[in-house]
């Protein structure tokens, strides 16, 4: 199982997110590393994602599943066939195991399309068990403070617009259209947090 963290930034009631040019409209997101706590990892890739320093944070939800789209996760970095390494935590789809050594795909999307395009794909190897379609996925909700929309460069250099949304106008996609119904309960007042505010100095 992979642990991943979520994490809604929050200021005057509106949420930070971030436009990729392939992926359209993103929470912060992203891998607990080995050794790192969720909290811990939301701070960081809060951080990293976007430049915003959390205030105070707290956890809203821990939801634990397992994909049944043919997607499972990397458990620990790994080589593809042309020599490029992704990272612990990134998607793939198998095609086949033979021996314990899983044979997959990856592939990179501009999702901003319909139907989405595809713009790159590569191949590798994995044994069986670095590989899971299972996920514990925590959600933060952080204090930022406000700023007006700034550029961020995010993963591979790419970059992205960052701003300050109304939850209720996000146009969400895929896995995050559940991520944003977490928010959206809370503001509706029908999930009560886990856990106090803690504050980051």
């Amino acid at each position: 199982m992979i642990e991943k963290v979520t994490i809604f930034a929050m200021c005057e009631g509106r949420v930070v997110v971030f436009d990729d040019a392939n992926t359209g409209t993103q929470f912060p997101a992203g891998t607990v590393d080995p050794g790192e706590s969720p909290q811990d990892a939301a701070v960081r890739e809060l951080k990293e994602e976007t430049g915003l320093d959390a205030l105070s944070i707290r956890e809203l939800v821990t939801r634990v599943y397992e994909r049944t789209d043919g997607i499972v996760y990397t458990l620990d970095s790994v080589t593809l066939d042309d020599g490029s390494v992704i990272p612990r935590g990134y998607r793939v789809r198998p095609t086949s195991t033979v021996d314990g050594q899983t044979t997959f795909v990856r592939e990179v999307h501009d999702y901003t399309q319909i139907p989405p395009k595809l713009l790159c794909q590569s191949t590798g190897q994995a044994p069986e068990e670095q590989l899971s379609p299972a996920v514990r996925r925590t959600f933060f909700i952080a204090e930022v403070e406000y700023q007006d929309p700034w550029d961020w460069e995010g993963d591979d250099a790419n970059i992205w617009q960052c701003y300050f949304a109304d939850p209720k106008r996000i146009d969400a996609f895929g896995e995050q259209v559940g991520w944003l119904d977490e928010l959206l309960s809370v503001s509706a007042g029908r999930t009560a947090a886990d856990g106090q505010d803690s504050s980051i100095q």
